[in-house]
């Protein structure tokens, strides 16, 4: 039996990749692994022994793959976790899966108690494509049924594997480790908020007063993701909180990542393995299966896994987030030796159903059983063909972003190649917010910020904004349009509500508190289509009913325009249409679903239906001009047509598919994205493969396509839109 491996991107710390390893020599007894690794983009590429790599952010290479698994093996094994595969939330793995003839399952890694709307519908997707989805505990088997809609018939429980080691006596252990002599608590994993050690240090300044001799040893390592959006933030924090309580004698914390037999070493010579986890909702905990097959006495905070695991008095529970009920549980265990040994024997009673040939026994049965299955042979055609999406080359934009911007985001008009301006600043922390989702990396958080500072200090007093360009002596500098303040408040609100660090959202929020009075006074359609996007998207994390209130008026005033201006040939909210028409339509779409304002659904049919008549011709886009704008009466301009058009539909599209799939829809977000690799009026393409530029405006009589960092960030942000709806069709 040939097994196609697939063997998710991981770092050292978060050991994945090492798991996978391990459990594939296990399996080798019973059948060929052929295993193909997930690379992170920026790595360099070494062949695999299949020769098959793939390229984390590369949705070529997931088809790929699938194809050469489809021709050499039987069935098809798949560790899954977010954070292994590209795109948001590693929805990149369902082209893989979706491509797939032969039986596979997948094991679900990291999985939590309650995963956002994303992970549910990839796991859901992913559910329809393979024959089973295994669960490492039966919590993660109970929300993969009822929140992630997998069938139940499908999902199989199987437990982490871990290694039994030869661990010499207890007190041999302890003198080796330096733990003579003292009351030791140990804990390790990854340092995070959610892992409660800041709570377990104060239940130890706690443990202190009646146990003198005791000692809490912490081994642990910042995740790197963590580390990318907070740097090493916890880990500080912790050592402050030791030293102002004065436990620099009685705490030590080894910022490493300890190979699995010193752990087990470490784990058995402890008096006490506490896991102080703070989040009730974990439902898979690897460093408390970890403690339980190195026989350690556990006591535990009251997670739904720790429930599960320590039933049966193979452990104490205590209160989430209680200190003063962690102190009292370990400083009574600590108390009553005979009590620490009884549960030092429950614990290697129990830890068979984790040992890796019992587990490795399970996996091989099941594969082998999947071998039986008989699947269909065809691979359905999809509307957005993923191989034509070249792979993101950031080489220009993140390289001209400080020194030139050649025209405006939203208008045409030009200003001088040094001098950015705000909504170039705008489109780029949208663009770059995008990004971060798909290629996680502190160099885009870097640029992200200096953005928000840019725009930061583009901020009038009054709450609108100018573009940094010279001014005569004595005369003020020229504020943008309402149109431009719209659009920018909107990338705030996003800013608001994504940003990884919590200082780019306060200083977001700060200055879309400051731009409210101007698009609440506004009678710009854009401006009011813009923000009232932006108000949406703030409202859905944060609900205000002031905000509530004010977004309400506003999308009425929206609507009452159509009652206007529309008529049967002319069905707009304006005698023209402006830039980036598909925000109109969007913020009605938004009005409706956030805010519950009444916009029918001939309203919202009949403005999609005239724009869809005017931005298209047959099966490509071609929108309307933006030196002449499309005008009630007036014929539309043939040429001179505009990126920021095509990112305002592929947005549309966007959140419509996102709300239900639609062959329609993936049809027109994917006409607007080749617009901009040549299927166009022109048969002109405005994306340069080789720099990674893109121009803003396609017009005739030029003789090259210029190269703008406006027309860059537009294609930034319709290339991340159009491989995330690539995904997206995969769920269906």
């Amino acid at each position: 039996m040939n097994i196609g491996y697939i063997i998710p991107y991981s770092t050292a710390y978060d050991g994945l990749a090492e798991y996978a390893r391990e459990m594939a020599k296990q399996l080798e007894p019973f059948a060929q692994i052929i295993p193909i690794p997930v690379v992170d983009e920026n790595e360099p590429v070494s062949a695999s022994e299949s020769g098959v790599v793939i390229r984390k952010n590369r949705l070529d290479d997931y088809i790929n793959a699938a194809y050469y698994v489809n021709r050499h093996c039987q069935v098809c094994l798949i560790h899954y976790s977010c954070q292994g595969y590209g795109m948001d939330k590693g929805m990149a793995v369902l082209a893989f899966t979706g491509t797939l003839t032969v039986p596979s399952a997948v094991i679900v890694h990291n999985l939590s108690g309650n995963p956002d709307e994303t992970t549910r519908k990839v796991l859901e997707g992913m559910g329809n494509h393979v024959t089973h989805v295994v669960a490492m505990t039966q919590q993660s088997a109970d929300v993969l049924t009822h929140l992630c809609k997998v069938s139940g018939d499908k999902i199989r429980v199987i437990e982490y594997g871990l290694p039994l080691f030869d661990i010499p006596p207890r007190d041999v252990v302890r003198k080796t480790m330096g733990y003579e002599g003292k009351k030791v608590i140990f804990a390790h994993g990854m340092l995070c908020e959610n892992k409660g050690l800041h709570v377990l240090i104060e239940a130890v300044s706690m443990i202190r007063l009646k146990h003198s001799n005791v000692m809490l040893h912490i081994i642990g390592h910042t995740h790197p993701l963590e580390f990318e959006s907070d740097g090493d933030r916890y880990l500080t924090g912790l050592r402050l909180q030791i030293r102002r309580a004065g436990l620099e004698d009685v705490v030590i914390i080894e910022h490493r990542v300890p190979g699995q037999e010193e752990l087990n070493y470490f784990l058995s010579a402890c008096d006490v393995y506490v896991n102080p986890c703070n989040s009730e909702l974990t439902i898979q905990s690897k460093s408390l299966a970890e403690a339980i097959v190195a026989g350690a006495a556990i006591v535990s905070t009251s997670t739904i896994y720790a429930r599960e695991l320590l039933s049966d008095h193979r452990g104490e529970l205590v209160a989430v987030n209680n200190p003063l009920a962690l102190a009292d549980a370990v400083s009574q265990v600590l108390n009553k030796p005979n009590t620490l040994d009884m549960m030092r024997k429950s614990s290697r009673d129990f830890r068979s159903i984790f040992m890796w040939s019992r587990i490795a026994g399970r996996f091989h049965k099941m594969l082998d059983d999947m071998c039986q299955d008989t699947l269909s042979g065809s691979i359905s055609r999809k509307i957005i063909d993923l191989s034509m999406i070249p792979s993101w080359n950031s080489s220009y934009l993140l390289q001209s972003g400080w020194d030139k911007t050649s025209a405006s985001s939203v208008g045409n008009k030009k200003v001088p190649e040094d001098r950015p301006q705000v909504e170039s600043h705008a489109m780029a922390v949208m663009g770059l917010l995008k990004l971060y989702t798909h290629q996680p990396s502190g160099e885009l958080l870097e640029h992200l910020n200096r953005h928000l500072t840019q725009i930061r200090d583009l901020q009038t007093i009054e709450g609108s904004f100018h573009n940094d360009k010279p001014c005569d002596e004595g005369q003020p500098r020229v504020v943008v349009s309402d149109e431009v303040t719209g659009m920018v408040f909107s990338v705030l609100a996003q800013v608001v509500v994504d940003a990884p660090w919590i200082e780019q959202r306060q200083l977001a929020a700060e200055m879309l508190k400051n731009t409210m009075p101007v698009i609440i006074s506004s009678t710009s359609v854009n401006c009011i289509s813009a923000s009232l996007i932006g108000l949406c998207i703030y409202l859905q994390k944060h609900p205000d009913d002031s905000l509530q209130v004010q977004a309400s008026e506003m999308a009425q005033r929206l609507v009452a325009m159509f009652k206007t201006h529309a008529v049967e040939d002319w069905y707009w909210c304006d005698e023209k249409m402006g830039h980036m028409p598909g925000l109109v339509p969007l913020a009605l779409w938004f009005a409706r679903d956030v805010l519950k304002v009444k916009v029918s659904n001939e309203l919202l049919d009949k403005t999609m239906a005239f724009l869809e008549q005017v931005m298209f011709t047959e099966d490509f886009f071609f929108p309307a001009g933006t030196k002449r704008p499309l005008r009630r009466g007036r014929p539309k301009a043939e040429f001179d047509q505009s990126a920021w058009d095509a990112v305002s539909m592929i947005w549309l599209y966007d959140y419509l598919l996102k709300k239900q799939l639609s062959d329609k829809h993936l049809k027109r977000l994917f006409a607007c994205y080749l617009w901009f690799l040549g299927e166009n009026s022109m048969r002109r393409p405005l994306y340069n493969h080789r720099s990674g530029g893109c121009a803003h405006l396609l017009a005739p009589g030029m003789q090259s396509i210029h190269i703008t960092y406006s027309g860059s960030l537009a294609y930034l942000l319709s290339w991340a839109m159009t491989n995330e709806a690539g995904c997206r069709q995969y769920m269906a």
